[in-house]
Formats: structure tokens, C-alpha cells, sequence
């Protein structure tokens, strides 16, 4: 056996240690390499960021031309979600339109977000964003309902870490996953604005 084959073989059974706010997450490698990876929406695209006053801070949104990119809390994890250098604007559509949207819904007037959105990540991280949309509003899933929903009722942890990537803080309802006995569990946005966003859904009727 070569010396390159033989770290080909040990590389096989490395584990590669994640940490987000849940904890520490050890996922093997050779598992699934989907379920690891940070979003990375590339350098080569022009992106725009716009800065909008909530209940929950500062939220700063990025766009490309015509999709919603990323919505960050002020407090954000600088490596959580890779964008490339954002241009700084007042007067973007997309952008402009993702801000009146979160308005509305912090006021307890909107449960359903239009803007146009493009997700960026791997398969597996793309599969756990798609079925956090699915969650209605004012309801709540466990990590384990997640991963069921999307056939791998044993990957609850690689859930936990594809969720902790979510680029779309809010509008991919990310805050309506719990722990398995109902507890708050690691939050990008610190557990106070978990909390705030459920209590939010919770106390208003269910609005457009």
C-alpha cells in the first residue's frame, strides 16, 4: 500500500468535531460528507447588505440582484455563513422588500414570508432548510421530527448542525426546532430571541 492510499484509508475514519450553540457534535466523515460544510455563496457574485432596527437587534440583510441571500443577527458567529465583501446600499429591492416583510411580522401582522430566496448548501443542509419552511407558523418540531421528515430518522445531530448554518435567520424558521423534551436548544440569535420569536407567534392570531 502506497503512502498516499494508506492516508486515503485513515482518512476514512476520521471524525471531525463541529461546535455550534447546542454543543459539541462529533459527525463521522465518511458518513456523509453533506452533512458537514459551512454555506459559502461564493466570490463571484455582486451582493448587497442593508442593515434594519428589530425587537431581537440589529439584523443585517444580504442580497444578490434579485434573491435574499442571508439575514444575520447582530451578534452573529463571524464564520457561521461565508458571504463574499457586500456592497452597503439604502435602495434594493429585494432587500428593501425582506425589511418591510420582517416589519410587518414583528408587528404580529405577517406569518408568511414572499421574498425571493436562494439557499446555498449542500444537499443534506438544503433538505433540513426545506423542511424548516414546512413548519407552520406558531408550531413547533423536534431535531428528531426534522430529520424524519426528510428520511434519516437517525441524523438528528447532522440536523442540529445543518440548522445552526441556516443562512436565513427568521424567514427559514430555524427558532421553531426544540430539543427532544420541548427545551430550548442552541440558537444563532442567542436563546433570549428564540424565546422572543416563539412567545411572538405564539401570542398573536394567526395573521396573512
Amino acid at each position: 500500500m502506497t503512502k498516499n492510499t494508506r492516508k486515503k484509508v485513515q482518512q476514512k475514519h476520521l471524525f471531525i468535531l463541529h461546535r455550534n450553540k447546542i454543543g459539541a457534535i462529533w459527525i463521522k466523515k465518511e458518513y456523509d460528507s453533506g452533512f458537514t460544510g459551512r454555506p459559502n455563496l461564493g466570490a463571484s457574485m455582486n451582493v448587497y447588505q442593508y442593515q434594519t432596527d428589530s425587537p431581537t437587534g440589529r439584523l443585517r440583510l444580504f442580497a444578490d440582484s434579485a434573491h435574499l441571500l442571508a439575514i444575520l443577527w447582530e451578534n452573529d458567529a463571524p464564520k457561521r455563513v461565508v458571504l463574499p465583501a457586500a456592497e452597503t446600499v439604502q435602495e434594493h429591492d429585494v432587500l428593501q422588500a425582506a425589511a418591510s416583510q420582517l416589519q410587518a411580522y414583528f408587528a404580529g401582522n405577517l406569518s408568511a414570508f414572499t421574498v425571493p430566496l436562494r439557499l446555498q448548501g449542500t444537499a443534506f443542509q438544503q433538505q433540513v432548510w426545506q423542511a424548516l419552511q414546512t413548519i407552520p407558523y406558531g408550531q413547533t418540531r423536534t431535531y428528531k421530527d426534522i430529520a424524519t421528515s426528510i428520511g434519516r430518522p437517525s441524523a438528528s445531530r447532522a440536523v442540529g448542525a445543518a440548522i445552526g448554518r441556516n443562512p436565513v435567520s427568521i424567514i427559514v424558521p430555524c427558532h421553531r426546532v426544540l430539543g427532544v423534551n420541548g427545551n430550548l436548544t442552541g440558537f444563532a440569535g442567542g436563546l433570549d430571541n428564540k424565546r422572543f420569536l416563539l412567545d411572538l407567534e405564539q401570542a398573536s392570531p394567526q395573521p396573512i
